[in-house]
């Protein structure tokens, strides 16, 4: 589906403030970029505090806006998307965002494929605060120690150029988009639990991931299953296996 001009439209749904927001990106495509509005507000703060608002991590100043160019790349993953989107008459009321889209073609309407749309926009804002200096590219760290051979791994991605890679023991291997998908998928499925994280490198057996500069956690004992049914964590050793192949 061929586009000139989208307007996305995010908003929080049974979230309150100081939580509750909304995003709005107004986008044109040119040849060999997009162009870019963005605003993101956060609503129904009126009748808190300054105090209530610390409180809870936020300042009172946390509305973002920013005005700039995306890759081409960016305009071939949304003609993708609209091309395999499908439309409702109502919001379902139970999804954490509502979603509107207005094209030439479509005024206010709802996608019926919201997770593929979430996770659109939540790929769109991370580029953006990326492009914008906000926020670093992604970088996460996979460190595997057994008895005869330690594997590090540096997987790298950048939302805004829609480009990934991974250091395997000093060799960079360029991977796609699609497999940067599946392996964050992957690695983030389980539980974290920050309070048993170590800051410091690892040194006995056992697999670590460090999704953050300085933070280590390690696999069964700061990283753990969500639900007593879940395999996640075989999975994740299931990857970091493959992650050793390379």
């Amino acid at each position: 589906m061929k586009l000139d001009q989208i307007s996305i439209t995010c908003t929080t749904q049974n979230q309150p403030a100081p939580y509750a927001y909304q995003q709005r990106f107004d986008i044109e495509l040119d040849e060999d970029q997009i162009s870019i509005s963005f605003l993101m507000e956060y609503l129904g703060r009126e009748d808190l505090t300054d105090e209530d608002i610390y409180e809870e991590g936020f300042t009172s100043d946390d509305d973002y806006s920013w005005k700039g160019q995306l890759p081409a790349s960016w305009a071939l993953e949304l003609e993708r998307v609209l091309g395999k989107t499908s439309y409702r008459k109502k919001q379902d009321k139970d999804t954490p965002l509502s979603i509107s889209i207005d094209t030439a073609d479509t005024q206010g309407s709802i996608p019926s494929e919201y997770e593929m749309w979430e996770y659109l926009t939540q790929e769109l804002a991370q580029a953006i605060f990326e492009a914008s200096g906000r926020e670093l590219p992604l970088k996460l760290e996979v460190l595997s120690i057994a008895k005869a051979k330690t594997e590090r791994h540096v997987i790298q991605g950048s939302f805004a150029e829609r480009s990934a890679s991974i250091i395997v023991n000093d060799t960079h291997k360029t991977i796609n988009w699609m497999r940067l998908k599946s392996i964050l998928k992957t690695l983030f499925l389980p539980d974290y639990l920050p309070e048993l994280a170590s800051d410091k490198l690892p040194r006995k057996r056992g697999i670590y991931i460090s999704p953050e500069e300085g933070a280590w956690y390690k696999l069964g004992h700061a990283i753990i299953e969500p639900s007593k049914k879940s395999r996640t964590l075989t999975k994740l050793e299931e990857l970091v296996e493959e992650l050793n192949g390379l």
